[in-house]
């Protein structure tokens, strides 16, 4: 039974990762830019679940009991240096995705939320979750999303 689980999780975060919400916010800035370096995107637009929080986080390392419990028990879990995006609606984890990344340097096409240095995580409620996304090229391409508040 575990191994069903374990292959069909596999899958569906191999039929998802080309649809990824980073790839959603890549593609939605092709659209919407010509000669700016930035555009304006609203996370609700680009998923279709429901939801009311989105938690970015950096990477897994220390996790203190600031994290909900939820969110906590998920990122323990992890073995691997990874990129996490997991979206709540009513404290129960509605949908999630998990991005590796290289800890010496950015990867190509990376998406980087504005989670301060000192900061493990960002929690963004829904009405929210609407960035200004800059594209930066330093020394691959790479996209910041800073927060409209």
């Amino acid at each position: 039974m575990k191994n069903i689980f374990i292959y069909t999780a596999g899958l569906l975060l191999l039929l998802t990762s080309c649809n990824s919400i980073d790839s959603k916010i890549i593609t939605e800035y092709k659209r919407q830019t010509s000669k700016q370096n930035f555009c304006i995107v609203n996370i609700s637009s680009l998923v279709d679940f429901e939801w009311d929080k989105m938690y970015a986080i950096k990477h897994v390392g220390s996790i203190d009991n600031s994290v909900p419990e939820v969110i906590r028990k998920k990122v323990s879990n992890s073995t691997e240096v990874t990129r996490k995006l997991i979206f709540t609606l009513n404290d129960s984890i509605v949908y999630y995705e998990d991005h590796s990344v290289d800890i010496e340097r950015l990867k190509k096409n990376e998406v980087i939320f504005d989670i301060p240095d000192t900061a493990f995580y960002k929690i963004y409620p829904k009405e929210k979750a609407i960035f200004r996304v800059i594209k930066k090229e330093n020394p691959t391409t790479w996209y910041y999303l800073q927060q409209i508040e």
